[in-house]
């Protein structure tokens, strides 16, 4: 369920990123949190969106400057 880009959280690309770079967060983890909670919850058929994913997901690794 990611990216919002009219998110009213200022900052919330650097937000994801910093919790997905916790020694203790697994990059499945991660993923769970940011849609695959969601995708399982409400049947979401998450490989038939993948080339949506590809085409405007969300990278964790920062933007370069």
């Amino acid at each position: 369920d990611y990216p919002h880009p009219e998110t009213a959280l200022p900052h919330l690309r650097e937000t994801v990123r910093a919790f997905a770079a916790l020694p203790n967060v697994t990059p499945e983890g991660a993923r769970n949190v940011i849609y695959g909670n969601a995708a399982a919850l409400y049947g979401i058929d998450v490989a038939a969106l993948q080339p949506h994913i590809d085409r405007v997901g969300f990278e964790l690794e920062p933007e370069p400057a």
